[in-house]
This record gives C-alpha cells, sequence and structure tokens, in this order.
C-alpha cells in the first residue's frame, strides 16, 4: 500500500459518521477527491438533508456489461 492510499484512508476514517451525526463533509471530501479524477457523482439526499449518498460510475458508460 502506498503512502498516497494510508493519507486517503487516514482521511476517510477521521469523518465522524455515526448515526446520529450528518454525513455531509464526507460526502463533500469524497466528491472533491473523485471530481479532481475526472468522475461525475449524483447526490442524493435524505428527507431531512442531513445525510447523501453518492452514486459515482467508473469505467465505460456506453458498455451495457456495466449497466
Amino acid at each position: 500500500m502506498t503512502l498516497q492510499s494510508l493519507d486517503l484512508i487516514r482521511d476517510l476514517i477521521a469523518f465522524d459518521t455515526t448515526s446520529r451525526e450528518s454525513n455531509l463533509e464526507l460526502i463533500d471530501y469524497v466528491e472533491a477527491y473523485l471530481g479532481k479524477l475526472g468522475v461525475d457523482c449524483l447526490r442524493v439526499y435524505d428527507d431531512e438533508k442531513r445525510k447523501a449518498n453518492i452514486y459515482a460510475t467508473l469505467g465505460p458508460q456506453d458498455n451495457p456489461a456495466f449497466c
């Protein structure tokens, strides 16, 4: 594992995402990280807009095998 991978893991596990807390700081971080790699993301919020999920597709998007 490279130093860069370890740094990313440290960053990710530092976010408090227990169920009582919002996860939006983590979502912001991951979305920005993926954006720098050219990955488009779709953010989907819960009803209260305190939590979200990210959907991202990696790989060929026109290949039916990935759908």
